[in-house]
């Protein structure tokens, strides 16, 4: 008779525990439902970057619910398993207590708990585990879902800024070689200008007075050294256009 009440107490104490678990899990259920709308929410922002850190955010969000609600799903299987096991418990002291019975007594009460504890206890858990693993379905592959697409978009940034790296280290060496060949082409030019003659400097400007030697060289050089650059980076740029690597 002990093993038969201790069978019940854990049925009825077991049952109403499984009833709190369900409904922590559905409040699970509802909080992640809506964060499916956020979903579309962020597919639509433009910049790729802000995309991804929501994204990621959205993310952690969704997986420590779906952890905690796994959790939930985890207690409701024990409570379910732990209900079967004493329902049998029950079942074979009942069966013990019903032999040494004499005629007249009624036990119907007792096989009622039994019918009660089959019949509605693990039924109900049965479908409340059923509804839920139809919700953790659905998670799952949302979870699945916005992973890949941090996957995609952290990819595809990553291409993006590495394609702006060499845009700029591009530029800068395009820079450094119109400079450099300005210069060049300056240099040049002083060397194959005729020799400045020794022609005093006039102070006072004329503008009747033709320009002196060493102002022109100067002038001229720099305008030469630009001009060769430029001439020599566009032939740099067509090349690059038509040998790309």
């Amino acid at each position: 008779m002990i093993n038969l009440l201790c069978s019940r107490a854990k049925i009825v104490f077991v049952y109403h525990e499984a009833g709190k678990k369900y409904r922590k899990a559905q409040q699970i259920v509802g909080e992640l439902e809506k964060k499916l709308p956020e979903f579309d929410e962020i597919e639509s922002e433009q910049n790729r970057e802000i995309k991804l850190q929501k994204l990621k955010k959205l993310l952690d969000k969704v997986r420590t619910k779906m952890f905690n609600f796994s959790q939930q799903m985890r207690y409701l299987q024990e409570d379910r398993n732990t209900i079967d096991t004493n329902a049998e418990n029950y079942r074979e002291a009942l069966t013990k207590i019903k032999s040494l019975c004499i005629d007249g007594d009624n036990l119907d009460f007792l096989q009622k708990f039994l019918d009660l504890a089959e019949n509605k206890y693990q039924r109900q858990i049965e479908i409340d585990l059923n509804y839920l693993i139809a919700s953790q379905n659905l998670f799952e592959q949302s979870i699945s879902t916005v992973r890949g697409m941090v996957e995609i978009e952290q990819v595809e940034l990553d291409t993006e800024q590495e394609q702006n790296e060499k845009t700029r280290d591009r530029q800068l060496e395009n820079i450094i070689f119109f400079v450099g060949t300005a210069i060049g082409g300056g240099q040049i030019f002083s060397a194959a200008y005729p020799l400045i003659k020794d022609t005093p400097i006039q102070w006072q400007p004329n503008f009747y007075l033709p320009l002196h030697p060493f102002f022109a060289t100067l002038i001229y050089s720099v305008l030469f050294g630009l001009g060769f650059g430029l001439l020599t980076l566009l032939i740099v740029w067509a090349a690059r256009k038509i040998f790309p690597k």
